[in-house]
């Protein structure tokens, strides 16, 4: 069997403990719009936790990801999808439940909790 690799990179930005200003990586950070942004928090608001998946892979749970101990499952209240990305959601871990996908530049400030990602795939 075949598996795909783990992606190589990911960024935190927490934000609930300090004041970390938005920041931009290169390769793969936002200015290549190859990413999902998701956010604990409604409407964007700069004081809530977030987290950046700029290398595009599948996701089969939003606990364990790269670079942080936190698990987003059932967390992300609002995200921002990358002018080149396009991601597909579901609500249930491993891609369980009904996938919608995510065209390139959606942004969603206030995610409904039947809506909120327990696993995605990020395409570039």
């Amino acid at each position: 069997s075949t598996t795909a690799p783990a992606p190589a990179t990911s960024d935190e930005f927490d934000t609930s403990t300090e004041s970390v200003p938005m920041t931009t990586q290169s390769p793969g950070g936002t200015e290549s719009g190859c990413y999902v942004m998701l956010f604990d928090g409604d409407d964007f608001d700069e004081s809530d936790s977030r987290y950046l998946i700029n290398e595009p892979g599948r996701y089969a749970s939003l606990a364990g990801l790269p670079g942080t101990a936190r698990d987003w499952t059932g967390q992300a209240d609002g995200l921002k999808v990358g002018d080149t990305a396009t991601v597909t959601i579901w609500p249930e871990v491993n891609f369980g439940g009904t996938p919608e996908t995510l065209a390139r530049g959606t942004e969603i400030p206030d995610m409904e909790m039947s809506e909120e990602p327990a696993s995605l795939e990020l395409t570039c």
